[in-house]
């Protein structure tokens, strides 16, 4: 659960920067997108674990954006997405212990009844 609220945070932080550091317009709509849709992969894989393998993948695409898309923009944000896709990756790798009960989806609670031959 530690691991999935720090990428929130991080990616929350994307969204941010994207913003505070003025990327060029490719670049500032990469990271938008991987922002928003890793916060939603994140809180999807507190139910599913295997649903962190999408901020696997954004994580990758974050962290080699800056160079291919970075025309004429800052050093420091080139950094900034690395960094954070470097994080988002070793975050996404660690899985997540997944609670359930009875009023989460695949968490009823069964009971096995076998039927007695008689």
């Amino acid at each position: 659960m530690f691991a999935r609220m720090l990428s929130i945070l991080i990616a929350t932080w994307i969204l941010v920067a994207a913003f505070a550091f003025s990327p060029p317009p490719p670049l500032f709509v990469c990271m938008i997108v991987v922002g928003l849709i890793s916060i939603g992969a994140e809180v999807l894989a507190m139910y599913r674990s295997r649903l962190r393998f999408i901020d696997t993948v954004l994580a990758l695409f974050l962290t080699f954006s800056g160079f291919l898309l970075s025309t004429g923009g800052s050093d420091l944000l080139l950094w900034n997405n690395f960094f954070s896709g470097v994080a988002l990756f070793v975050l996404s790798m660690i899985p997540a212990r997944i609670k359930r009960g009875p009023w989460m989806p695949g968490g009823e609670i069964r009971t096995h009844h076998h039927a007695e031959a008689r």
